[in-house]
């Protein structure tokens, strides 16, 4: 038996703030000055997860958690990091064509095609990444309810499901948002040791 009570701990911690921050950001995606403040508060919240989880991994001698959760938090750098260049691109052309004299955007700039396209464009790369990360946080608390038997992680991996075949549609972040409450429940439920993993029974990928 593996003690995890810090791991479970430091979970609970990241996955409330990874709630509270995706709601905050969504909230304020539309004034720069404030969501630039809070947008490092997701890079907390997965990098405590990825600890916890990386932590379990060790103790139950189960990785697939971690690399799961690694591999969402790594597209949902790579596709914010595209997003956010085409966007100030978009910007940049429009500044250069004199349709705009600030670097922010107003109601009547949307006219400007080239910011148009810019913007359309950045909008698809976020729904992209939303999509791929959600698909990959779906198999990381899929194996957590392998090797938990925690109820609440198979809740979460079946609505992060569906928010990933839905986030084109926007209905998709609602679904999310649910997905991340079960997290929240599942990680307080967790035991205080988890039975390490045998050997001669090797986990699906």
């Amino acid at each position: 038996m593996g003690d995890i009570h810090i791991e479970r701990k430091i979970g609970l911690l990241g996955s409330v703030i990874a709630l509270i921050g995706g709601v905050i950001n969504g909230v304020f995606m539309h004034i720069p000055s404030i969501w630039n403040a809070i947008s490092p508060v997701p890079l907390v919240a997965c990098t405590l997860i990825l600890i916890s989880l990386w932590g379990i991994g060790n103790k139950t001698g189960d990785s697939r958690p971690f690399r799961n959760y690694l591999t969402s938090f790594a597209v949902w750098v790579v596709f914010d990091i595209m997003a956010t260049a085409v966007f100030s691109a978009g910007v940049h052309s429009a500044v250069i064509n004199s349709h705009m004299k600030t670097n922010s955007i107003n109601l009547s700039d949307i006219d400007d095609p080239h910011l148009r396209m810019f913007l359309i464009l950045a909008i698809l790369l976020v729904l992209i990444d939303l999509s791929v990360s959600s698909y990959f946080e779906m198999r990381t608390w899929k194996a957590m309810h392998e090797i938990s038997g925690i109820r609440e992680f198979d809740n979460a991996a079946t609505w992060f499901k569906w928010g990933a075949a839905t986030m084109v549609v926007f209905i998709g972040f609602l679904f999310v948002f649910i997905a991340r409450i079960f997290v929240i429940m599942a990680f307080n439920g967790l035991p205080e040791s988890l039975e390490r993993k045998r050997t001669d029974a090797p986990a699906s990928p």
